[in-house]
């Protein structure tokens, strides 16, 4: 089991600064349009597709009688 001192190969997950923008300009009072048209942070996915994350050989052989009986 990993501690949190211990550095991940799973990147972060990361924030950036989006502008709100609505759909419906048109409806409601001011009051809560202007609230909601601040900016908001907004989460980035990040690229794990590439990711190599390694499996003790238990789990290893497990995944691959289960991806064989998918076959």
């Amino acid at each position: 089991m990993s501690t949190s001192k211990e550095r991940s190969p799973w990147p972060a997950v990361r924030y950036e600064g989006r502008p709100w923008r609505t759909v419906q300009a048109e409806y409601g009072s001011r009051a809560p349009m202007s609230l909601a048209s601040d900016p908001y942070l907004a989460s980035v996915p990040a690229f794990i597709a590439d990711l190599q994350w390694p499996l003790d050989s238990e789990l290893q052989a497990l995944t691959e009688e289960a991806a064989s009986e998918l076959a």
